[in-house]
């Protein structure tokens, strides 16, 4: 069985942007030269994720024809 290497993070949801910046760093600071790729594949997903959610959000927003009825 190959050995890996696990990290358990204590994190404060009170402050999720420092938090989440400090779970990223230490994450991909164990990985040297792959750090950079990885931040390249956070940013992607991260990306995708927030225009998801905007896509959302606008349709929420958006009056429905019973709303313009009204």
């Amino acid at each position: 069985m190959k050995a890996r290497a696990l990290l358990e993070l204590v994190v404060d949801t009170a402050n999720p942007v420092e938090e989440i910046q400090a779970c990223i760093a230490t994450i991909s600071l164990q990985h040297g030269p792959k750090q950079l790729q990885i931040l390249k594949d956070i940013e992607m997903w991260l990306s995708e994720t927030i225009i998801e959610m905007e896509i959302k959000q606008s349709s929420l927003e958006k009056p429905t024809n019973q709303d313009m009825k009204s």
